[in-house]
């Protein structure tokens, strides 16, 4: 954790100040080395031949996540390294994409042969069924320790809209949140446990060209964007076309992202700063989870060797620098190809190829 005389994006700057540069600015993957970490990697169970993977982690080490059974994706949850089934194998595909801190899950359901599908909860009360905005589907993307979801969800006119539902529910963000003119959140991907939401909103007369990450606090909407945040450590030669997406926000106010210029770079931003990763040698990055002490996870390209193409490996970036997940522990069966959740102990919820197979995994660290 971070020391309560400095907050998550004085701590930063404090680590930026000395690191080296790229073309005069500094640049956060290149901060002095600290010593490497290691991992212990435990493969979650899935009933034998079927792919299985994992989008979020709670403060327990629970994952989030699918199964493909019987050529169907359906959402699941692994306690204590237990598979658990959420979803009703006679509803057709779902899937869990997040989780709170008490274990309680969110994501989407299939309610028709059409393939339209609904936001979702499994809490301590069963199932629950979310609704739309008036439209044929919804996704839940992630849920607070209260029960508050977020996510998006078609309108009656068949537009994607950000959305909150809370006490039986949902509402339009677009109708709660004080947006900056001439934008509409599209996609609310991540809430804090202080209540902080992360997404996408596009320009309405530019559209998904016009894309830029937000930050709610407080009832107001900062947009993340690159055009309108200083940028930390852009590598020399890249154009910005003020694309970007936030997928994951700490307790303290940190935002794990992307930047989608002339190649996608990670990001971790704040609502007055962005900071570029880097990859892993080659170009580009996404960061999917941060925790309160700033470590991120994702995924980066490998560098190219003799002239064949980069692989897309699991990114951590922990005490000052950023690392290829596959290096920090044994050698095994597995590849480890992005990570989606880190949690405040430093446990990571990873996916992985394993003997030929998709294989979610857990990273514990020590």
């Amino acid at each position: 954790m971070v020391g309560a005389q400095h907050s998550v994006a004085e701590w930063l700057l404090l680590v930026i100040a000395p690191s080296l540069s790229l073309g005069g600015v500094p640049c956060l993957s290149k901060v002095a080395r600290n010593p490497r970490p290691h991992y212990a990697l435990h493969i979650l169970p899935a009933p034998r031949g079927c792919d299985c993977r994992a989008f979020a982690i709670d403060a327990a080490a629970a994952v989030a996540g699918e199964v493909r059974s019987k050529g169907l994706w359906r959402a699941v949850r692994w306690r204590e390294r237990r598979l658990e089934w959420l979803a009703d194998p006679g509803r057709g595909e779902s899937c869990a994409l997040a989780i709170n801190d008490h274990g309680w899950t969110a994501g989407w359901i299939s309610v028709s042969r059409s393939g339209a599908h609904h936001a979702c909860e499994w809490a301590p009360g069963g199932f629950r069924d979310l609704g739309t905005l008036g439209g044929k589907s919804s996704e839940a993307r992630g849920i607070a320790d209260d029960g508050t979801v977020v996510g998006t969800a078609q309108t009656l006119t068949g537009e994607w809209h950000a959305f909150l539902w809370r006490r039986g529910r949902m509402f339009d963000l677009n109708r709660k949140a004080r947006r900056p003119a001439g934008y509409v959140l599209k996609d609310a991907n991540a809430i804090s446990p202080t209540g902080m939401i992360v997404g996408f909103m596009v320009q309405t007369y530019i559209g998904l060209y016009g894309s830029a990450a937000y930050l709610i606090k407080a009832g107001h909407v900062y947009n993340l964007g690159v055009e309108q945040a200083g940028t930390v450590g852009r590598v020399p030669g890249t154009v910005s076309f003020g694309l970007s997406d936030a997928y994951a926000v700490s307790r303290t106010g940190m935002v794990a992202g992307m930047e989608d210029g002339s190649h996608v770079h990670a990001m971790l931003r704040t609502e007055h700063k962005n900071w570029y990763l880097g990859a892993l040698g080659g170009i580009d990055s996404e960061a999917y989870g941060v925790n309160d002490a700033a470590e991120a996870v994702g995924y980066g390209d490998t560098r190219k060797h003799n002239g064949g193409s980069s692989s897309k490996h699991a990114l951590l970036f922990s005490r000052g620098r950023v690392w290829d997940l596959n290096r920090l522990m044994r050698h095994g069966p597995c590849t480890l190809i992005d990570a989606r959740g880190i949690d405040d102990s430093g446990w990571i919820a990873a996916n992985s190829y394993c003997n030929g197979r998709e294989r979610a995994v857990l990273m514990v660290p020590g």
